[in-house]
């Protein structure tokens, strides 16, 4: 979040309508590498051959690998672009508590009912449909950029 908020505060040296434009651009990004993503066979193999293992592995490993996923993942992930356009703006330690506590609260939601529910819902909809939600937001952030009214 540290990142994003310093990123974000760059962000705001620029025009709104650059700045915008680059954002839309990478939300349209994101929405290409999920649908990439889900139109692969087999990405489901991995989770299938994990759960079959016979050890249960230790915390510090399962902790460890966790962090490690999330803190590669967050470089380029949409949580970033998202807290960095407010940041841009508004008071960065608020924008901060703001995301910190947000993506808290995902975590929770996240850990608590994410393997149930891909017994209910695919990995490949699931990818799908943030990629169509990652399309609309570039779209918005586009036209708003092009309007010029801020977003």
């Amino acid at each position: 979040m540290a990142m994003a908020v310093t990123a974000g505060r760059l962000l705001a040296l620029l025009p709104h309508r650059v700045t915008g434009i680059v954002v839309a651009c990478l939300f349209l990004a994101g929405s290409a590498c999920l649908w990439a993503s889900s139109l692969r066979p087999g990405h489901r193999a991995g989770v299938d051959a994990a759960r079959q293992g016979g050890r249960v592995p230790s915390f510090p490993r399962v902790a460890g690998a966790s962090f490690g996923v999330v803190f590669v993942a967050e470089w380029g992930d949409i949580t970033q672009l998202a807290t960095a356009s407010p940041a841009a703006r508004y008071d960065p330690l608020l924008v901060f508590a703001g995301a910190a506590l947000g993506l808290w609260a995902v975590a929770t939601v996240v850990v608590s009912v994410g393997a149930k529910s891909l017994k209910l819902i695919p990995m490949t909809w699931i990818r799908r449909i943030t990629a169509t939600i990652m399309l609309g937001l570039a779209v918005f952030t586009a036209l708003a950029a092009v309007s010029g009214s801020p977003s």
